[in-house]
């Protein structure tokens, strides 16, 4: 199945502030509302995806926060479900050396021996995994909460949840609910943002044939757009193509046979080249080939 995506960037806000933390609740009542019981921790992360949670367990894992109380708020109701037996999920990350070595201080006692450029790696599984290492800091994301507003006190900030009774007092608060973050708006943080008029198609590609030295990602630049095959095992790849809106829902609307046909186009045919980019790709193709004779003899993308 392929799925659609509009193309933005997303935002981490955060703000920092002296704090003691108390581990009793405390009653707070303003005016003629009905007071509510408020909550103290020290770090408030809204958002338990890839990018909260990894937060959460840098805080966890790190000694310098072995004392800290660290809250994971999360607004969905449910978390991501990984099985083996489930199709690969066309939503995924390219883990460079940077990552990998980030996610090693999470988990010292299992180090990575993959010295590869980068590893393609499922969004549900690294969240997935990110939370279930978090349950040994005794930490786990708080479904169905969402902050509703948030006020700025003397040494703190105070958090109202939507649909819960209890406020939370932090002393730092991580907005990392998405890219329309709404902890962002009220913040008042402003963003810079344009349309690039393309839409980004994703989808798992199954392979023809059994092909053990699928170890190659596979990118290509070309005036609509790039388009990259990423490697995810023996049997498939993961296809990630961006291209101009005038062009991705004819493309969205073909079959699958002949939507293969399109990603093989595009990779392989001169329909797509532009005259500058094959003399300069050539030219180096032909520098190399005199340097290390045999350097360029390698497969062809696997479909």
């Amino acid at each position: 199945m392929r799925q659609l995506l509009l193309l933005r960037r997303s935002l981490i806000s955060v703000r920092f502030s002296s704090y003691s933390v108390s581990p009793q609740a405390t009653i707070s009542h303003d005016g003629p509302n009905p007071p509510t019981l408020a909550e103290h921790v020290d770090i408030t992360i809204a958002g338990g995806g890839l990018v909260g949670s990894a937060m959460a367990l840098a805080f966890a894992s790190s000694p310098l926060f072995k004392s800290y109380k660290i809250v994971l708020l999360e607004s969905q109701s449910k978390l991501p479900q990984v099985s083996k037996n489930k199709p690969y999920s066309n939503r995924v990350c390219a883990l460079n050396a940077q990552s990998i070595n980030l996610f090693e201080t999470f988990d010292q006692e299992h180090p990575s021996e993959n010295d590869s450029l980068a590893c393609i790696v499922e969004n549900d599984v690294i969240q997935s995994c990110l939370l279930e290492r978090l349950k040994q800091f005794h930490i786990e994301p708080r479904l169905n909460s969402k902050v509703k507003n948030f006020e700025y006190e003397e040494n703190s900030i105070r958090i109202k949840l939507q649909d819960e009774k209890i406020n939370l007092r932090t002393g730092l608060l991580i907005a990392a609910d998405g890219y329309q973050s709404s902890i962002r708006e009220m913040a008042r943080i402003s963003t810079m943002q344009w349309d690039y008029n393309q839409y980004g198609i994703v989808a798992t590609l199954q392979l023809a044939d059994n092909m053990p030295d699928n170890i190659v990602a596979w990118q290509r630049f070309l005036p609509t757009g790039p388009i990259a095959c990423l490697p995810l095992s023996n049997t498939h790849s993961s296809l990630v193509w961006t291209v101009p809106k005038s062009m991705h829902k004819t493309l969205m609307q073909l079959s699958d046979e002949q939507f293969v046909a399109e990603i093989n186009k595009a990779f392989t045919s001169d329909v797509y080249k532009q005259s500058g980019t094959i003399s300069i790709t050539e030219r180096i193709r032909s520098y190399w080939q005199k340097l290390i004779p045999g350097i360029l003899k390698r497969n062809l993308c696997p479909f």
